[in-house]
């Protein structure tokens, strides 16, 4: 967590938009239809309305990190920006052009600099794209 009051805030802010929003609603659309709908016929409309609804929430998320800010919280990386590079591997998972998202892509891309997250990458076998 950010050191400061503000940072701390704006940390758990990213937090709850990543968990609920992006992640606990349109992901899952995507990879559990079956958590919104019983029959399997109505599973493609659930996918695609997630699909949707992640093409506006990685924009939204693309506008904030394109300010000109290192991290997610300016200034400190935090555990939102380990969320942020884990929905952006999983829109790349579903076939969605991440390269659109370029903020949210240098971000990713930083993330990736950081010797830790690379070596845990290698490690567990994980590919950014």
């Amino acid at each position: 967590m950010p050191p400061t009051p503000e940072g701390e805030a704006r940390c758990l802010e990213w937090l709850n938009y990543v968990s609920g929003t992006v992640h606990g609603g349109s992901f899952a659309q995507v990879f559990r239809p079956e958590r919104f709908v019983a029959d399997e016929k109505d599973f493609a409309a659930v996918e695609a309305k997630g699909r949707a609804k992640l093409k506006d929430q990685f924009a939204y998320m693309d506008s904030l990190l394109g300010d000109g800010r290192d991290w997610a919280v300016a200034g400190h990386n935090s555990i939102a920006d380990s969320y942020l590079i884990a929905v952006y591997r999983w829109g790349g998972r579903i076939g969605m052009a991440m390269k659109d998202y370029a903020a949210c892509t240098r971000h990713a891309e930083r993330m990736m600099a950081r010797p830790a997250v690379a070596r845990t990458f290698q490690l567990e076998g994980i590919t950014l794209g």
